[in-house]
């Protein structure tokens, strides 16, 4: 697993994870 996630797709799964 690359570390090539940005900080904005980490900020849209913390999003996923307040909608559930």
């Amino acid at each position: 697993m690359s570390k090539m996630i940005t900080e904005e797709e980490r900020n849209q799964r913390s999003c996923y994870a307040f909608l559930i």
